[in-house]
């Protein structure tokens, strides 16, 4: 759902209807002209809970156990994050999941777990447990076959999952 027409203008027109998303263009990778594994990439013109779940059902053969559902849950009151309704519906139909984040680098509302836990509720999610990975340190992870990275510092906490889903949107600050 959108907020208003466009989800920039400030207008407040509120849109009750699923956001059909453009497609602009596209570029045809033919097998076998690169090198490494190739993805498998869905995509649904429509953004709305049904369509999120068929897309999670589509990939979802190799995502077992506890599963981190891994998304930015926003600085306080901000705009830019994934409708929380799409989410809480998503995740009510992943057993034994639920969302993961860390603190920023940089000082904000998310900067400290203290900040980023109320930053959570201000913003409303709070359908499910969320886990900041970070939150009692670190722990370094083998990269195998790793060309420039023999290991990565990652949160801790992510050793307690055994698959993770992650939920992208676009970015589009300089950060």
């Amino acid at each position: 759902m959108s907020d208003c027409c466009t989800g920039s203008c400030g207008c407040g027109k509120v849109i009750n209807a699923p956001v059909v998303t453009p497609v602009i263009g596209s570029k045809r990778v033919e097998p076998g002209k690169y090198k490494g594994s190739a993805a498998k990439v869905f995509f649904s013109p429509i953004i709305d809970a049904e369509h999120l779940i068929k897309l999670y059902n589509l990939v979802n053969s190799e995502i077992y156990g506890k599963v981190a559902i891994k998304l930015h849950t926003g600085e306080k009151h901000g705009p830019n994050i994934l409708p929380r309704d799409l989410v809480q519906a998503l995740q009510a139909t992943i057993p034994n999941s639920n969302i993961v984040e860390t603190n920023t680098l940089y000082e904000g509302d998310r900067y400290t777990t203290e900040s980023h836990r109320e930053t959570i509720k201000v913003n409303g999610w709070t359908f499910c447990p969320v886990d900041i990975m970070d939150e009692d340190g670190f722990v370094n992870l083998p990269v195998n076959g790793g060309f420039h990275l023999k290991e990565v510092a990652m949160g801790k906490n992510i050793v307690n999952y055994d698959s993770m889903l992650v939920l992208t949107h676009f970015k589009g600050h300089a950060m």
